[in-house]
């Protein structure tokens, strides 16, 4: 049950199976959709009472008992503000990340498919037909020049929000050498430079990692 069979006794998903993982990935969507409204609703709130604690501080001005009160519920608020924005950035990950590995692996695909089929066309050459397999060469880099382009300019919207979340979830941190190294692939893809399918995984992996860094820990 579940497993329809079409010729050559091939077994393919039942429409079931696919509609109903259609539906669930539709669910979480929404989840998280609702997850992420509600938080905004938050951070709304939470800067507006930072606003007023402001405006209080001001007409507090000349009395420092007050202003040491207020001072104390400014910093706590903060505190509390900053915490929201990372947990704001954390929900906003999931839909960013696996935007990434999508076009990484299409990009990768994409190039792979242009490789492999120079790579025949040059295995079918004998050694001595050096300059048709240079041009053969030649064409292959012309093709991957202009994917790489394509995809870079493509990604641009992308990179821009995963480059948001990716200095969000830093910016209370030192950063080390892997940072500064895929920092580098957001800053050229943003300056309008080509990167190709490596540079796409690499960042796409990185900010894996950074998520999994900065989430709180599963509940006990």
């Amino acid at each position: 049950m579940g497993i329809a069979h079409r010729g050559f006794d091939v077994a393919v998903p039942h429409a079931d199976a696919h509609d109903k993982a259609e539906k669930d990935a539709r669910t979480l969507e929404n989840q998280q959709s609702t997850e992420l409204e509600f938080l905004m609703l938050q951070s709304v709130t939470s800067n507006t009472h930072l606003a007023e604690i402001d405006r209080r501080m001001y007409e507090a001005k000349g009395n420092p008992q007050r202003m040491a009160e207020l001072g104390a519920q400014a910093a706590a608020a903060r505190i509390q503000a900053n915490n929201l924005s990372k947990t704001i950035l954390l929900a906003m990950a999931p839909g960013i990340v696996g935007e990434m590995r999508t076009v990484a692996n299409k990009w990768d695909m994409a190039d792979q498919s242009i490789a492999t089929d120079a790579h025949m066309r040059m295995s079918l050459l004998p050694i001595e037909r050096q300059a048709e397999r240079e041009g053969i060469a030649q064409d292959l880099a012309k093709k991957r020049l202009s994917l790489n382009t394509s995809y870079s300019h493509q990604v641009i919207p992308l990179m821009t929000s995963a480059d948001y979340l990716r200095k969000g979830l830093l910016a209370d941190s030192t950063q080390t050498p892997e940072d500064k190294r895929n920092a580098e692939i957001f800053d050229r893809v943003l300056a309008g430079e080509n990167i190709d399918w490596v540079g796409m995984i690499n960042a796409t992996g990185y900010m894996g990692k950074l998520v999994k860094k900065f989430a709180p820990p599963p509940a006990q």
